[in-house]
């Protein structure tokens, strides 16, 4: 059985938002067609840059709001969100209970806008939870295992409690186990590893203050941009092949993205020396 939340508030509001974004960029673009090199024209790309993974982030969380669903079957709840699932046998559900009557305080950290409430939280006495909903929390059932505690928000949660009660009633048809799917790029150790962001970080932080400095002190030599440039593709190529050797040779990551650290400081000393 399928249960869907009320998901229209939160998708116009994510879409309104997306739309407000692709306006602001094509605002800046059109400065960026006919204005002059500036220190304000670098700051006008790096922020249509920048939006760039932000629009991808917001399309995809659209889509798992649009996506969102709660399966209930004899043998577990399925929550499905995009391309996550969290598989949890119904065997293990302890209790589900309304948020307006838990009486304890809940502290959530995620995706939050109105019609919209995706992320992780702790609640008081009870331990760590996930959230995949579209009201606040009052608002939620929350279903309590012994390990965590999920918040869901079904469009129908009276219908929502009694299906759960007779197919607990009835029993499962077979043991299953707890079970989190999602697309394997996700659970790269890369994303976890502080040492890759820190050198990822500083390639990228040295490259486009080089950028940001030539805007600003040399705006009409368009040959200085060639250093910082070669520099970006050096970033780019070496930032893509470390992120692919990460997960077998972590070591060989770490010498790419430092020996792209190396290149950056090499095109400033060019840079210096050329402008000396």
């Amino acid at each position: 059985m399928v249960f869907k939340p009320r998901r229209s508030t939160g998708v116009l509001v994510g879409v309104a938002i997306i739309l407000s974004i692709l306006v602001l960029d094509a605002l800046l673009l059109s400065y960026l067609r006919w204005g002059q090199i500036s220190l304000v024209f670098f700051i006008f790309a790096l922020l249509v840059i920048l939006s760039l993974p932000l629009l991808a982030l917001l399309g995809y969380l659209v889509y798992g709001l649009f996506n969102l669903r709660y399966q209930l079957h004899r043998d577990a709840l399925t929550i499905v969100w995009g391309a996550t699932q969290q598989i949890i046998p119904l065997g293990n559900i302890q209790e589900v209970v309304r948020g307006e009557d838990l009486g304890k305080e809940i502290k959530v950290r995620g995706i939050s806008w109105p019609g919209y409430l995706v992320g992780r939280g702790q609640i008081e006495g009870i331990g760590r939870a996930l959230f995949y909903a579209t009201g606040p929390v009052a608002g939620q059932l929350l279903v309590v295992t012994p390990t965590r505690t999920y918040g869901i928000s079904p469009a129908d949660p009276d219908g929502f409690l009694d299906a759960f009660e007779i197919r607990q009633h009835m029993g499962p048809i077979q043991l299953l186990s707890y079970e989190h799917r999602q697309l394997d790029f996700l659970s790269w150790p890369i994303w976890r590893d502080r040492l890759a962001h820190l050198l990822l970080a500083l390639g990228s932080g040295v490259n486009l203050i080089l950028f940001a400095h030539l805007c600003w002190r040399y705006p009409s030599r368009a040959e200085m941009f060639k250093l910082p440039a070669i520099g970006l593709v050096v970033l780019i190529v070496n930032s893509g092949l470390g992120i692919l050797i990460h997960r077998r040779q972590r070591v060989g990551a770490y010498l790419l993205w430092g020996g792209t650290i190396a290149v950056q400081l090499l095109c400033w000393l060019a840079a210096l020396n050329i402008i000396g």
